[in-house]
């Protein structure tokens, strides 16, 4: 049976982490191998709450990486994310408000990641009418975001439980400004900024270079409210 698509979508399915950090990377070149230029077309990455919805539930902020004009990132962010439930969803890539490129479901997760489902990628083909491209995904966790105009690296997990501030970064260096944990357990003893203390699910935000052991002075240390 013969057929013809007017409709040049291909489906990639993705994983991303519900409250942490990560970075989606497409970079495009054409067939005969060039770059294939982007930077003049309007990109939205949009998860949707299902197939067929007309819900947005979330939409990752775009960045276009300069002067590398064949290369786009999306950023989805820790405190973007945070009140994602856990679920599959459906997410598409829309260009120019009028065409789709990249679509499928959109796993979000909090408990064991299941790796077993995501396979080495292969180039995708799309076409898009007088020009055939090939697009490469990378995808990462990356190190980076923004709180309040503040760049942050994410240091993992911090077990509340044990009422000690962290001492050192992730890779045992001295704690800058922008290093965030995601809290493990309850504090019983150790206070935040608030008085109180420092419940699972939420993030600590050090504001300073080596904030010190007092998580309640909040010049140097910030609790961001996360999911428990």
């Amino acid at each position: 049976m013969r057929g013809v698509t007017l409709d040049p979508a291909q489906r990639l399915p993705i994983y991303f982490r519900v409250a942490r950090y990560g970075v989606l990377t497409l970079t495009f070149i054409d067939s005969a191998g060039a770059p294939y230029d982007v930077s003049d077309k309007d990109f939205r990455l949009l998860i949707f709450y299902k197939e067929n919805s007309e819900k947005i539930l979330y939409e990752p902020a775009e960045i276009t990486v300069s002067p590398i004009t064949n290369t786009i990132s999306f950023e989805f962010t820790t405190l973007g994310t945070l009140d994602i439930k856990q679920g599959q969803y459906y997410w598409q890539l829309i260009v120019d408000s009028e065409k789709t490129w990249l679509n499928g479901p959109a796993f979000g997760y909090k408990g064991e990641a299941d790796y077993d489902r995501v396979e080495e990628l292969d180039p995708i083909t799309i076409n898009i009418g007088s020009v055939v491209i090939t697009v490469t995904v990378e995808a990462g966790g990356g190190t980076g975001g923004n709180i309040d105009g503040l760049p942050f690296a994410y240091q993992g997990d911090w077990e509340g439980s044990t009422n000690l501030a962290p001492t050192v970064s992730a890779s045992g260096a001295m704690i800058k400004a922008g290093h965030i944990w995601n809290v493990n357990s309850n504090t019983t003893t150790l206070l935040g900024p608030d008085g109180g203390i420092i419940p699972k699910g939420n993030m600590l935000l050090a504001l300073v270079d080596s904030p010190g052991a007092n998580t309640a002075d909040d010049t140097k240390w910030k609790i961001i409210a996360g999911v428990n």
